[in-house]
């Protein structure tokens, strides 16, 4: 009888590790019917019992070689569904994390954001004192006082060395503080603070709330314009502070005991007088009258050397 397609697979696994081939042209596995024959005195019987054996055997064969096929295409499918589940799994995994990378990256522009924030308002703090044009306007006047020349005169056998204090008015471009770029505009409204600046604080926190794939951009965008202003306001601070470095070449230069004073506007309007930073006398007439801009460098070498010849 041909076996039932139920036949039970521990009989089926236990046949598939028979050292035996499977002939297609008989359907005859070597490894079923190579079998002894029976050994009953009976040789009829025992040839027919063995005949009917191999035929037995021969069609096991044939359903062994179909559940064998079957197990083959189930193995073949079931790695083909853990290849297809292990992609699905691997794409979903690198979306996550790129959902992740994305996150930690505008946590961290806005940290950097909020840092250039604290910067330029504390680099803003030290120029505003300084302003003198008009406020929220693309250019803005400046000014700043110190000790920016040296006069040198003689005055008889006499030769002095003097300097007073002094404004200097320099325009800055501050359009960077009062306005956003175009690439910037259009999404939230525009809200100013005090000094008539944007109030880009404000506009950071309320960015947040748009979704991250149009936030991320728009923050990298927004951090290179901050970056823009404290540029410039590092500039304009540079510049007003200029004075305390001349002040210190005019002490080192002169061997003065201590700095000048610089005095404040209203005091200065008052300071008629120059400072002297140094007289000799050279014991014969000469003429000599220069003025230097210790604000350059190659004037202050000049002063140097003209110094040195006085002095020998």
């Amino acid at each position: 009888n041909i076996p039932n397609a139920k036949m039970d697979m521990s009989f089926l696994e236990q046949c598939m590790i028979f050292n035996g081939t499977f002939d297609a042209e008989t359907h005859t596995h070597s490894a079923l019917i190579d079998v002894e024959p029976s050994k009953d005195d009976d040789d009829d019987d025992a040839t027919a019992a063995t005949e009917e054996s191999e035929d037995h055997f021969d069609e096991k064969a044939v359903v062994i070689q179909s559940y064998a096929r079957g197990m083959i295409a189930r193995k073949k499918f079931q790695n083909r569904e853990r290849l297809a589940l292990d992609c699905t799994r691997s794409r979903a995994g690198h979306g996550i994390m790129k959902e992740k990378t994305k996150r930690v990256g505008i946590e961290a522009n806005i940290r950097a954001i909020k840092q250039i924030l604290t910067s330029n308002k504390e680099l803003w703090e030290s120029c505003k004192d300084n302003l003198r044009g008009e406020k929220g306007t693309h250019i803005t006047k400046f000014i700043r006082t110190g000790f920016f020349h040296v006069q040198v005169v003689t005055d008889d056998d006499n030769v002095i060395f003097s300097t007073k204090p002094e404004h200097n008015i320099k325009f800055f471009d501050t359009q960077s503080l009062v306005s956003i770029p175009e690439k910037l505009s259009g999404i939230f409204e525009v809200k100013y603070d005090d000094d008539l600046h944007v109030d880009f604080a404000s506009l950071v926190e309320r960015v947040q709330l748009l979704h991250e794939d149009v936030l991320a951009p728009f923050l990298v965008k927004l951090m290179e314009h901050l970056q823009s202003i404290n540029e410039s306001l590092s500039e304009i601070s540079t510049w007003i502070s200029e004075p305390s470095d001349y002040l210190k070449f005019l002490t080192k230069t002169f061997e003065l005991e201590k700095d000048l004073d610089i005095p404040d506007e209203e005091s200065l309007k008052k300071h008629l007088h120059n400072e002297v930073l140094k007289e000799r006398d050279m014991g014969y007439d000469l003429s000599i009258r220069a003025k230097f801009d210790i604000e350059l460098e190659a004037e202050r070498i000049m002063l140097g050397k003209v110094l040195e010849l006085v002095s020998n």
